[in-house]
This record gives C-alpha cells, sequence and structure tokens, in this order.
C-alpha cells in the first residue's frame, strides 16, 4: 500500500468516526502529494463547512474548481462556483468565474438610433460592427446570411445548445435568461439592431443563456465559417466583438450578485 492509499484509507476511516481534524490532516498530507487533484480540495471543502470555517471551505472549493476548469471539466467547476456563493453570496472570485458562464447574449449597439440608416443600405448594415464592410461585402453579406423569423415566445437559442452562429435582430424584442443556483436571472433584453451568439463563437462552450422572443421576431443568422472570413478580412471586427463582450462582465456580475442575495 503506497502513501496516498493509506492517507485516503485514514481519512475515511476519520472521517466515518466523526473525527474531522484528523480526516483533515489526512487531506493535508494528501494536498502536498497530489495538489492537482481536485477531489482532495473538495473534501476539504466539506470538513471545513463541517467545523464552520468559512473562509477555508470557499478557498478550498475555489482551488478544487480551478482545476476542473483546467482539465475541462467547466460543468463541475461551476457547480462548484455556485456552491462558494451558497456560502459566501459576496464572494468576488466566484461571481468573476461565474459570470464568464453567462456571457453569451446581450445587448449590443447598433449605430446611434437618431441616425437613420443610409437610404441603399439594407436594414441590418446599421450594426456598426460591421461598419468596415464596404458595400460589396455587405451585399455579400445579405446574401450569404439565413434569415429566421420566429412567433412570440419561441425559445430562439437554448441554454446548453451548440453552436458558432452569431445573430444579429433585424426586428423584435427578445429576452436573455440564464439558471444560477436555481433562479432564474435576466441577462438583458434585445432588440432591433442587437447581436447574440458571438461568445459561443469565440469559446466554443455550449449556450450559457436562452434567447426567448418576447415578441414576432426576425433575425438573421451568421454561420461560423462566414464570420471568420469576415474577421479575416477585417480583424478589426474580432476587435469590436471582444470589447463588447469584456465591457457587460461586470454589469453581468451585479446582476447575478442581486438576483442571488434578493
Amino acid at each position: 500500500m503506497d502513501k496516498k492509499e493509506k492517507l485516503w484509507n485514514q481519512f475515511f476511516d476519520n472521517q466515518n468516526k466523526g473525527s474531522l481534524t484528523q480526516a483533515l490532516e489526512s487531506l493535508l498530507q494528501l494536498k502536498e502529494l497530489d495538489p492537482q487533484n481536485p477531489l482532495i480540495f473538495l473534501k476539504m471543502g466539506d470538513l471545513y463547512q463541517k467545523i464552520n470555517n468559512t473562509d477555508k471551505a470557499v478557498s478550498s472549493y475555489y482551488n478544487a474548481a480551478c482545476i476542473l476548469e483546467e482539465k475541462g471539466f467547466k460543468n463541475k467547476a461551476v457547480a462548484l462556483y455556485k456552491m462558494m456563493l451558497r456560502i459566501d453570496p459576496d464572494n468576488t472570485l466566484a461571481l468573476n468565474k461565474l459570470s464568464e458562464t453567462v456571457q453569451e447574449p446581450k445587448t449590443i449597439c447598433a449605430l446611434p438610433k437618431e441616425e437613420p440608416p443610409k437610404a441603399a443600405a439594407p436594414a441590418h448594415t446599421e450594426i456598426s460592427l460591421f461598419g468596415p464592410l464596404s458595400q460589396k461585402e455587405i451585399e455579400g453579406l445579405n446574401a450569404k446570411a439565413e434569415r429566421h423569423v420566429f412567433k412570440k415566445d419561441t425559445i430562439i437559442v437554448t441554454e446548453g445548445d451548440t453552436g458558432r452562429s452569431l445573430y444579429i435582430i433585424k426586428k423584435g424584442i427578445l429576452q436573455v435568461i440564464t439558471h444560477v443556483m436555481g433562479k432564474t436571472v435576466e441577462i438583458g433584453c434585445l432588440s432591433e439592431g442587437d447581436i447574440f451568439g458571438e461568445i459561443a463563437f469565440f469559446t466554443g462552450r455550449p449556450r450559457t443563456a436562452s434567447v426567448i422572443a418576447s415578441t414576432d421576431t426576425e433575425v438573421l443568422e451568421i454561420k461560423e465559417p462566414i464570420l471568420k472570413e469576415i474577421i479575416s478580412n477585417h480583424p478589426e471586427i474580432d476587435t469590436i466583438l471582444r470589447r463588447f463582450y469584456e465591457s457587460r462582465v461586470q454589469d453581468t456580475v451585479q446582476k447575478i450578485r442581486v438576483e442571488l442575495t434578493a
């Protein structure tokens, strides 16, 4: 029996006996031997909760979540970030990490509303995102984009779905929601000229929010290959998309905090 196996046996024996201090000591030794094992930190968090050491419980869960995320187990990591927030609803680390997973669709500004569109341009060319495109490129984008019409209350994008398309709203009002710790959190309200889906395009993660038509709606779908082609010719569009995302992080964090502490 090697040392790690022996320590695990000691941990389970002491835990079953209710000897929490001794069980914790076994985990601390295991951590030194196997620092990238998320299970060790998870068990430490559980023990610290039992002995009412909230700070160390949260810290242990955070370490476990980071390791899981690095290993590609994002859903398990998210579950631990949520667990941290149950213990400490104002924990900045957990809020920031969790906000990264719910940054799916949200309002991205069109050109200023008071500026009328150019008469010769199609309706959705008002999107400032595609300002760098020439008229010929705009026409090509119009031809390649897929038009979809949705009735009121239709779910256009479902949380957990896969997909790398970008969507432009031509008509209608849409609600964007996600679920955190059993609560439904409204991320934003989208309308004509707004876009959504850019985060899944960048990250490749499943959709982390649902988009629902609040009215009859028309959207244009730009699929990944088309968007990549546009970005390869106009790298500044990639920069614009990323800046929109970065500017929304703190707003989303605040919305999650308000919902969890209400």
